[in-house]
């Protein structure tokens, strides 16, 4: 058993084997890495949120069906995912009324432009497909996906909380939180989990509206907010992933669906 001994004095147990609490409090110590802004970009209008989030859901749908073509899905069952998707989309953005003057044909144009920003952002997502910090969103997409039914949506929008508590949402986190989310469907998807599809993808896009898109509005739009230096923002994501994902573990233990302990 360990000694009486400081600890400062003790070795450092190897990552793999730090408990729940040793990790959670290394992440709580973590610097979040922010975005550099004016901070007059604090305070933004209705019409500046509500067109952050009609941008915002054309980025996430568009970064999620990039997702899917590359995720295995086979071809019969690919197209008609991504309709739902998109009338998914659609549903959640019906009810934004914005005082825009533009017309049928440029809303479609900034639509397109919004998806080409997506599938960009799905570009830079790569950078970490091989990395260890990548498999750990996999496993946590598959965490969630395998207790379906038993996560609530204050549950699941708790998860996605835990990620941008407080001032710490960054263009990285969006990034990880994207690519989470679209894991998630992904696996329900290959699982032929129609009802756990519909009800994350919903849940999924909820969340980036309400409080992404919040944020983005906040911090100049997403023209500005993807416009940053992703090299740089991904090297040093590498520290605050490893922080991201132990509080999704952390919430799925408090939750009562992680089955450590149960033995």
């Amino acid at each position: 058993m360990a000694t009486a001994s400081s600890p400062t004095e003790e070795a450092s147990p190897p990552p793999d084997v730090l408990s729940l609490s040793q990790r959670r409090k290394s992440a709580q110590a973590l610097t979040p890495l922010l975005l550099h802004r004016d901070m007059s970009t604090d305070v933004c209008t209705p019409e500046e949120v509500q067109q952050a989030q009609i941008a915002g859901v054309a980025v996430y749908t568009e970064f999620l069906e990039q997702h899917l073509q590359v995720g295995e899905i086979p071809d019969q069952d690919l197209a008609q995912v991504m309709e739902t998707i998109e009338n998914h989309g659609r549903t959640a953005t019906s009810s934004i009324c914005t005082s825009s003057d533009d017309s049928e044909e440029q809303k479609s144009a900034k639509l397109s432009q919004w998806k080409k920003k997506g599938k960009r952002l799905h570009q830079i997502a790569i950078a970490f497909e091989k990395t260890h910090q990548r498999e750990e969103v996999r496993q946590e997409a598959q965490r969630v996906v395998s207790e379906g039914d038993r996560i609530s949506k204050e549950q699941f929008l708790q998860l996605m909380e835990e990620l941008f508590a407080g001032d710490c949402i960054t263009a990285h986190r969006i990034v990880v939180l994207f690519t989470f989310c679209s894991d998630v469907i992904v696996y329900t998807v290959k699982r032929l989990a129609t009802d756990l599809f519909a009800r994350f993808l919903d849940w999924a896009i909820e969340y980036i509206m309400t409080k992404v898109c919040a944020w983005v509005a906040r911090h100049g739009g997403w023209d500005a907010v993807l416009s940053q230096p992703w090299t740089y923002i991904y090297a040093a994501g590498k520290v605050i992933l490893a922080g991201v994902f132990i509080y999704f573990g952390y919430r799925l233990v408090k939750s009562g669906l992680n089955s450590i302990g149960k033995k």
